[in-house]
C-alpha cells in the first residue's frame, strides 16, 4: 500500500485534473484509514468532474468518517443533484448520516433497498447501525438477508464479507455460537481477502485457532504485495489466538505492523482485552480509545450521552 500510495500521489501531481487519479488517490488514503487525506482527494475529484456523482458520495462518505456532518450533507446535496438518487451508496450514506445526527428509524432506506439489486448493501449499512444501537438480533437479520440477496446474485464475496461481519461482531462480544456458524457459513461461499479477516478472527477469537491461523497463512501467500491481509489481517488474528491461548503479553507485539493502520484494524480492542485479561484497567481504558473514533463509535458516544444533533435532512431519503 505504501507504494501504491506514492505512485498514485505522483501520477495526481503529475495530472492534477485527472478524476481517475486523484479518485484512486483517494480510495488508497481511505482504506488505509486517512480519512482526512481521503477526503480531500474525492473534493477535488469532485471538482475535476462534476458529471460523476460518485465523486461527491464519496467525499460525503470520508467526511461522514470524520464525523463532519455539515460537510457530508453538503455533497450528499450536490450528489443527489447530479442523479445520485439511485446510487446505493447515496443511501447508505443517508443511513450513517442519519444514524450519527441521532435518527433511529431507518425503514424508508431499507424500502428503498428491498427491490433494487444493488440494494443488499445499503441493508447490510443498516445492520451496522443497528448492531451499534444494541439490535444485534435485528443486525444479524440484516446481515443474513444482505448475504443471501449476494448470493442470489452470484457475488460471493460479497455475501462472504457479510457472513464474516456477522461473525466477527459475535466474536467480539463472546456469542461464540453464532460467530462460529456465521464464519464457517462465508468461508463455504467465499475465501478472499473480502471473506477470510474477519471469518479468521471470528474463528480465533472463539477457539478454533489453528485453522484461523493457517488460512490467513494461505491467504498471506496468495497475495504476498496485498499491506493489509500481511500487517495486518495475519496479525490481528495471530493476536486473537494469543488471547485465546492465554497469552496477552503477546499481543502488542504481535500488533506491531498494525500501529499505522489503527483505525481500519480491529487492533484497539484486541490491545484493550490483552489488557483487561492481564488486570491493568487504566491501560485498557488507553488501548480501546482510538476504536472510539470514526463514524459509528461517534454515533454511539452521542447515543450513550443523549446529545442529539437536529439533523438538518430528514432521517431518511
Amino acid at each position: 500500500m505504501p507504494r501504491a500510495l506514492e505512485s498514485y500521489k505522483l501520477y495526481a501531481s503529475t495530472y492534477p485534473r485527472d478524476a481517475n487519479a486523484l479518485n484512486n488517490l483517494g480510495s488508497t488514503y481511505q482504506t488505509a484509514g486517512d480519512f482526512e487525506h481521503a477526503a480531500t482527494s474525492f473534493v477535488k475529484t469532485w471538482e475535476a468532474a462534476k458529471w460523476d456523482n460518485a465523486a461527491a458520495t464519496n467525499a460525503a462518505q470520508a467526511f461522514l468518517a470524520l464525523d463532519r456532518l455539515s460537510d457530508a450533507e453538503r455533497y450528499q446535496k450536490e450528489s443527489l443533484q447530479e442523479g445520485a438518487g439511485e446510487n446505493p451508496s447515496y443511501h447508505s450514506n443517508s443511513v450513517i448520516y442519519g444514524f450519527l445526527a441521532g435518527c433511529t428509524d431507518w425503514g424508508n432506506e431499507v424500502q428503498w433497498a428491498e427491490p433494487r439489486p444493488g440494494g443488499f448493501q445499503v441493508e447490510g449499512v443498516v445492520g451496522d447501525v443497528n448492531f451499534f444501537t444494541g439490535k444485534a438480533h435485528l443486525a444479524g437479520q440484516h446481515w443474513e438477508h444482505s448475504g443471501q440477496r449476494a448470493i442470489q446474485q452470484h457475488l460471493p464475496d460479497a455475501a462472504g464479507s457479510f457472513y464474516a461481519l456477522k461473525a466477527v461482531h459475535a466474536a467480539f462480544v463472546s456469542d461464540c455460537a453464532t460467530a462460529r456458524s456465521a464464519a464457517h457459513r462465508g468461508l463455504s461461499v467465499d475465501r478472499s481477502d473480502a471473506t477470510m479477516p474477519n471469518a479468521a478472527l471470528a474463528l480465533a477469537l472463539c477457539g478454533e485457532t489453528g485453522p484461523a491461523v493457517q488460512e490467513m497463512e494461505r491467504l498471506t501467500s496468495a497475495e504476498p504485495a496485498n499491506t493489509l491481509v500481511n500487517e495486518v489481517y495475519l496479525p490481528q488474528v495471530k493476536a486473537a489466538a494469543a488471547l485465546r491461548q492465554h497469552h496477552p503479553e503477546q499481543v502488542s507485539e504481535l500488533l506491531t505492523s498494525v500501529a499505522p493502520y489503527l483505525l481500519v484494524s480491529k487492533a484497539s480492542q484486541l490491545l484493550g482485552l490483552a489488557s483487561l485479561e492481564t488486570n491493568r484497567w487504566q491501560q485498557a481504558i488507553a488501548d480501546f480509545a482510538p476504536g472510539l473514533r470514526g463514524i459509528v463509535v461517534s454515533a454511539l458516544r452521542k447515543e450513550l450521552l443523549g446529545i442529539r444533533k437536529p439533523p438538518t435532512t430528514p432521517c431518511a431519503s
